[in-house]
């Protein structure tokens, strides 16, 4: 699946990143046992700041293959939820913001 992990590079040079997320998406239907295809998705998604797509498939990913790269991945996005509830916090209810972050901390 070397392919596969070079793919983000081969598409943001082509300036066509706007099609990585549904072209993975597309081949996790196609593969759904694939480890490494489930850790480059999230990968991409934590990329693209969408963290609570990207939080259920690092948990899924170390469930079946933990690295440490994963674990340091979960703890970032850890981090950047627990940052915009403390946001939230402090700057008042903006609901959008807060169901993100409640949804991907599974508190929803």
């Amino acid at each position: 699946m070397a392919a596969l992990e070079i793919l983000p590079g081969i598409l943001k040079e082509l300036h066509r990143e706007d099609e990585l997320l549904p072209r993975l998406e597309k081949l996790r239907k196609a593969w759904p046992e694939s480890i490494a295809l489930l850790y480059v998705a999230a990968e991409a998604y934590l990329q693209a700041g969408k963290l609570a797509e990207a939080k259920p498939l690092y948990e899924a990913a170390l469930k079946k293959q933990p690295t440490g790269d994963a674990y340091r991945a979960l703890a970032e996005i850890y981090r950047k939820l627990i940052k915009e509830l403390s946001l939230f916090r402090r700057v008042g209810r903006n609901s959008r913001v807060v169901s993100s972050a409640l949804t991907a901390l599974g508190r929803r």
